[in-house]
């Protein structure tokens, strides 16, 4: 045989080899799954212990005609829905308390618009176990004053609450630094803030 007669026979088995192996890759890429990875699932709609919700996610999946694999074409998208159980994440754990830090900076009026929209409020330092919570909460975080729950509408109205009772009337020992709060006529909403001393 000659040296040409081999190379060509050599290079008709490798067209003969990449074929197959072209056709048996086209198989297995058409037999993949023909839809796309779910999407992450949505929060739970139940914000409370003890109550049941619900949470979905989708994909997108696509058609395939006459047995043509193609991801192009025309597609349509599945939905799973589930029951889940209400609870608060873990980030909103403390102690025996549900509390979250949002670190953005906003007005008390925006504040209390975000955590309404996360199915909270404003913390209310009305009992000693949610004060020492809240001035945990602030001395672990990178940030020298937070909103809490209370308003009024000047200085010489009493403080409003939207959650729970004034702390003072609740037994809580006042709080305030000395010297505070001076009444000042911008002084109508409460914070915490650490104290430079």
């Amino acid at each position: 045989m000659s040296k040409k007669n081999m190379n060509s026979t050599l290079l008709k088995l490798l067209r003969k080899s990449f074929l197959n192996f072209k056709r048996e890759m086209n198989k297995r890429i058409c037999e993949i799954n023909p839809c796309d990875p779910w999407s992450p699932s949505s929060k739970c709609s139940a914000r409370e212990e003890n109550t049941f919700g619900f949470r979905s996610r989708s994909r997108v999946c696509w058609l395939e005609k006459h047995e043509m694999c193609n991801r192009t074409g025309e597609q349509t998208v599945e939905n799973d829905n589930n029951v889940c159980e209400g609870m608060l994440p873990v980030s909103y754990r403390f102690d025996n308390l549900w509390i979250k830090f949002f670190g953005e900076s906003l007005n008390q009026s925006a504040a209390e618009n975000v955590c309404s929209q996360d199915g909270g409020h404003l913390l209310n330092t009305d009992t000693e176990e949610k004060w020492t919570a809240s001035v945990s909460i602030l001395l672990s975080n990178k940030a020298d004053r937070v909103w809490i729950d209370g308003t009024r509408t000047s200085i010489a109205a009493k403080w409003v609450f939207l959650n729970g009772r004034d702390p003072e009337a609740n037994g809580v020992t006042s709080k305030w630094l000395s010297g505070q709060p001076t009444n000042k006529s911008y002084e109508l909403c409460r914070q915490l803030f650490k104290s430079s001393g």
